[in-house]
Order: structure tokens, then sequence, then C-alpha cells
């Protein structure tokens, strides 16, 4: 399936949605809901079993959340652990062995599915104010519902029969299990959304796993308990959980590092970890540099952290500031595509060798625009050598032609390329690069970026930088070592851009 099309999986993702809500419905209902397995011990025994496992693997995701402060895996955690905790107090009410007959074992099945989805309700409207404002408080809002299910779930136990609810084929039944189903195939199609990101399987079968659990609420339909398929929804709704931690957990662990990496961007979008965080292009553009150039690794990534504490200073709005931040961080990704005798040369740059260079602001946005996720930021990336007075590159821009984002990128890169040593020339330290940059505030880069960025470089000093791990970890997929003799360590790279790389480079 792996670039075979552009929506990976959905084939795999549709076939599985309608077999399993057909095989739920015609056993739930007409002549195969008649066969009955009526065992009530064995149905204790296999939901306390199960849901006690999916109760400690939903409490892990939960915690993996908290440990990486990532509200995503939180949240789907958290959905998942209130919706086990339900099947556990509904194993244990099963008739016919702690108790005799009672409401609580219905009531319990018929709350679950509508609890995981207010959990996890955020991530369904996640650019929202209040999904944001939800998320940045994450720990507090799965901490309050698992708190409520505790508490409902020992009331229903203590008292099994207090409370009368309706029962299968009611409307107001019917009307809950269908959303139900409608939310939680939404959720599910959002990991499918993000395995077409990075096309990494855990985050398929974290899809197919939210969808057996949508299904199940299907059973709604029949009225028959121990049928067919009575037992079905319980074996697809333990596999669903079960699926779905495990492929969260794995989904994230295999770019963990991302909160360190993009933290300005996460902080100000809560809600973007897991696709940035999937998405190989971003981080493997980034070590692919590394290996090519170390020195041109580290002048993007300071660059990407000064130029987002530019862009919060100037408001620029969450979703800009997001764009912003992965074009400043990947603004020189085209010079991939220029040889190492031009890009590491010690001397000045001939005319020919000085125009060959200009062309990583064009071949930096092809880059860009072959990765869906970063289409947005490409526009940035072409413009972050031009120059207000309308004397730059590649376009001839001037002024407010000229991206607010790309006039952030075009100040911070030369701030950033004057304090600093480079191939050519040794560092000239802030205060040199800061009256140069007064000097041409104007001319060459706008006047009021100039002036933010002076006073957040002043106030930056004795914070520590976010992105200085970008790109170096394992989950990059290469390292120095690997790709010593790689000139461009295309292998690293998604098949589209490598195949349009190779281009670039010839």
């Amino acid at each position: 399936m792996h670039g075979s099309t552009s929506r990976p999986g959905l084939a795999v993702w549709v076939a599985t949605v309608v077999a399993a809500g057909s095989l739920i419905g015609a056993t739930s209902v007409g002549p195969v809901a008649a066969v009955v397995w009526d065992a009530p011990l064995e149905l204790f025994s296999l939901v306390v079993v199960t849901a006690a496992l999916c109760v400690l693997a939903s409490a892990a995701v939960v915690v993996v959340g908290m440990r990486d402060d990532t509200a995503e895996v939180g949240l789907l955690g958290g959905s998942l652990l209130g919706l086990s905790l339900l099947a556990l107090a509904h194993g244990i009410a099963v008739p016919g062995v702690l108790y005799g007959p009672n409401t609580a074992v219905t009531a319990t099945t018929l709350l679950s599915l509508p609890v995981a989805v207010a959990i996890a309700s955020p991530l369904l409207a996640s650019r929202t104010g209040p999904a944001q404002w939800v998320a940045r408080r994450w720990r507090r809002w799965v901490a309050a519902w698992i708190a409520l299910v505790v508490g409902v779930s020992a009331l229903l136990l203590a008292l099994p029969s207090a409370f009368g609810i309706p029962g299968p084929r009611h409307p107001a039944t019917v009307a809950v299990a269908a959303a139900s189903v409608l939310v939680m195939l939404t959720i599910s199609y959002g990991q499918l959304r993000l395995y077409w990101v990075g096309e990494l399987r855990a985050t398929l079968v974290g899809a197919l796993g939210f969808a057996f659990i949508g299904v199940t609420a299907i059973q709604w339909v029949g009225e028959r308990p121990f049928s067919l398929g009575f037992w079905i929804v319980h074996l697809l709704d333990t596999v669903g959980v079960l699926a779905a931690c495990g492929a969260v957990a794995l989904g994230h662990r295999a770019e963990r590092p991302v909160r360190d990496l993009l933290a300005p961007i996460v902080e100000r979008d809560p809600l973007a970890t897991l696709e940035l965080g999937l998405a190989p292009v971003v981080r493997r553009f980034v070590a692919a540099l590394d290996a090519k150039d170390p020195q041109t690794r580290d002048h993007v990534v300071r660059v990407a952290e000064t130029a987002m504490r530019v862009g919060e200073r100037l408001r620029v709005e969450p979703r800009r500031l997001r764009y912003l931040g992965l074009a400043a961080l990947l603004h020189d990704v085209g010079k991939l595509t220029v040889d190492d005798a031009i890009l590491k040369k010690p001397g000045r740059l001939t005319n020919d060798q000085y125009e060959r260079i200009k062309r990583h602001t064009s071949d930096g946005e092809k880059l860009l625009l072959a990765a869906r996720e970063l289409a947005p930021a490409a526009g940035f990336v072409r413009s972050h050598h031009e120059r207000v007075d309308g004397r730059g590159y590649p376009d001839g821009l001037s002024g407010e032609q000229i991206p607010l984002e790309a006039r952030i990128i075009a100040a911070s890169d030369a701030y950033d390329a004057i304090v600093h040593t480079r191939h050519y020339r040794d560092g000239l330290g802030k205060e040199a690069a800061a009256s140069i940059l007064e000097e041409h505030a104007g001319s060459q880069w706008d006047a009021d970026v100039v002036a933010v960025l002076l006073a957040v470089v002043e106030e930056a000093r004795a914070s520590g930088s976010v992105f200085w791990r970008v790109g170096r970890e394992p989950a990059a997929g290469i390292g120095h070592e690997a790709c010593a003799t790689c000139a461009t360590c295309a292998d690293a790279l998604p098949v589209e851009v490598a195949e349009l790389l190779a281009a670039l480079s010839s």
C-alpha cells in the first residue's frame, strides 16, 4: 500500500467497518440471533479478565501521554480507560455469578461508548478554541472523567437495580448507539488520516481498533443476551481496545521526541503533536541535512527557535505560527540539492557557485510542496531571501509583498548567520549582528521584525534551546555513520520527495 495511493489503507478501513458492522447486525437480529450460548460464568470470566487487561493497557497509554506531555495520546488513552473501566463493571455485574438479575450490567454497557466519546471529544474539533483550551489542561480533563467513571461504576455495583434504563431497540437507546457509532468512527478516521501522513502501520492498526469499538454499538438493535452477536461484540470490543492502545503507544513511540523538537509549535497547537511527529519528512529532512552538513543543520534549528519567538511576539495567529516554525526549521532544506564542494567551500564563491546556492530557495519550496503536510509552509521557504527594498531573490518581491513569515525567517536567518561561524568566515558575535541588522533595517530586512527580533534574542540568552536535538535521534532513521558517504540521504526521505530531490540535484 505504501506510496500506491494518496489515501493508503482507506479500502482496508472501509472493508473492515462494513464487514464488522454486517457481522454484528446479522448475528444480533434475525434467525442467526436465535443461536444462544447461555453461559454467565464464562461471560463473567471473559469480560473481567479482558477488561482488566484493557484497563492496564489504556492506563499505560495515559502514562505515556503524561510522560511526554502529548495531549492526543493522553486523551485517546483516557477515552479507552473510561470505556475499559465501565466494561470491567459490566463484567462484574453479569447476572448469575456475583449478582442476580440487575440493570447495572446494561447501564454500564450503554454508558461506555458515550463516555469514551466525551473524553476524546477535543480531538473531534481540534482547531476550535474550546478543544485547544481542554488540550492544554488535558490531564485534569481526563482525571475528572475517570473519577466520574469510577464513581458511577461503584454506585451501579453498590445499587445494581436502583436505576431504570431504556432497553434495547428503545428510541433513546438507538439514538445514543447511532451517535456513538458515528463519533467513534470519526475518531477512527482521524487515526487513518495520521496513517496517510506518516504511513506508519501502527496508526492504521489504531484506526481499525477504534472502528471495532465503534461498530459494537450496533448490538443495541438486538434483544437476545448470549446470542452469537452478543459474544462477537464482546470479542470485538476487547480486540479493538487492545489494538487501539498498542497502536497509539507504538505510533507515538516511533516519533516520541517530537515534543522537544517542535516545542514552540506544539505548545501553541497541542493537538498537532502526532500529525507532525508521525510525518517522517519533517525529521528526515533535518536528519539528512545534519548528515550532509551539521553546521547548516545547527543553523536552521536556531533560526527556527528564534523565528517562533519573534512570531509569537508579533501575535502571529496559532495556525500561521505553526507553519512559520516548520518553514523556519526547513528553510535551508533546498541545500540538500547543492554539491558539497560548493556548500562547504571555505572561501568566497564564484558567481556561478553563488547562483547555484541561490536556487536553494526554489528547490526548498519544491521539496516541501511534495509533502502535503508541509505544503502550506513552502511559500515562506521560497521567499526567505527576499529583501524589503525589492533587491532579494528569487522573485524580487518588496515590502508587504513578502509574507510576514518570510520576513521573520529572513531576519532570523541573517542574525544567526552573522553571529555564528560558517564555512566561509568566523562568527562576528551578537553585538555585531545587532548593529548590522539595525543598519539595514528598512532596506534589507523589515524594520519592525528587526526590532522585535533583537528584543527577543536578548531575552532568550538565558533560556536553553528546545530545538537542539532535532533530526539526531535514532527515530530519524539515519545517522552520521549511515550517511557518511551519502550526498543527499535520499533513501531516508519519502519516495516522492526522494525522487524530486534526485532530479533537482542533477
